[in-house]
């Protein structure tokens, strides 16, 4: 066997890595911005019970309306959204407490309006939840329908 032969599979290793290691700086480097202007807001009297935070590498996101996190996530590519799903912090808002995103209950489409429009109420029970649809109409989602939902729009 030549040399040649021998290392020409070596310069196929290296251009793969290459193209892997560009698209993770490309995902870390071109993310879309944090929000639309009405999403970044304060939480409000109600006591942050629609707000989101997510520590993004070293910056801390808060997000005023979990509808507002979930359309920043979708903009992200997806070693960032597994992370969001990860670590992002939502609160019941039954109780006020806070809980991990991704074991929330969602009511999605109540009467009760949210800071950014997106009518999205996180519980941490799901008995709570469909008591709250009961009172206040509104759609009982789990988090990954939530991430199903069509969120172009509040």
């Amino acid at each position: 066997m030549k040399i040649s032969e021998r290392t020409r599979g070596h310069g196929a290793c290296r251009r793969l890595a290459g193209r892997i290691l560009f698209g993770i700086c490309a995902c870390l480097l071109l993310a879309a911005p944090v929000a639309a202007a009405d999403c970044d807001g304060p939480a409000g009297p109600d006591g942050g019970r629609f707000a989101v935070s997510h520590l993004d590498g070293k910056k801390q996101l808060s997000f005023n309306d979990a509808g507002c996190a979930l359309v920043w996530r979708d903009k992200q590519c997806t070693s960032r959204q597994m992370t969001f799903d990860s670590t992002a912090l939502t609160h019941d808002y039954a109780s006020g407490a806070e809980l991990p995103i991704a074991k929330g209950f969602f009511v999605r489409g109540s009467d009760t309006p949210s800071p950014g429009g997106f009518t999205i109420l996180a519980f941490a029970d799901a008995a709570a939840a469909r008591e709250f649809v009961a009172g206040h109409g509104g759609r009982l989602l789990s988090y990954d329908d939530l991430l199903q939902e069509d969120l172009s729009a509040p």
